[in-house]
């Protein structure tokens, strides 16, 4: 399975922009914001060839709704797969700590 478009949504760039700007400017650390959005764009290049490897969230109501998720460093990037376009979606990028069903 290789060759899936990827769309990342606004909610997704909005948390990618929140997360590297807390990281850079509060946290002091402009290498670890670097590094971020470097992981970030290897797990969206992933996700491209293979979206279907990445398990369901664990939640079963948003499991339902085809919620996979992949490891971003500290954060959780969580996309759905279409099978009929082959077009994946990234949705939001949260802190693995934070109550990210809530955010779904």
């Amino acid at each position: 399975m290789t060759g899936w478009s990827v769309v990342v949504a606004r909610t997704a760039e909005r948390d990618l922009a929140e997360a590297v700007l807390y990281i850079k400017d509060r946290l002091g650390n402009q290498a670890a914001a670097l590094r971020l959005l470097d992981e970030f764009e290897s797990i969206v290049a992933d996700i491209a060839n293979n979206p279907e490897a990445r398990p369901l969230v664990r939640n079963a109501r948003i499991a339902r709704l085809g919620y996979r998720w992949a490891p971003v460093g500290n954060y959780m990037a969580f996309y759905v797969a279409d099978r009929n376009s082959k077009t994946v979606t990234v949705e939001r990028l949260l802190y693995g700590r934070s109550n990210w069903s809530d955010a779904l």
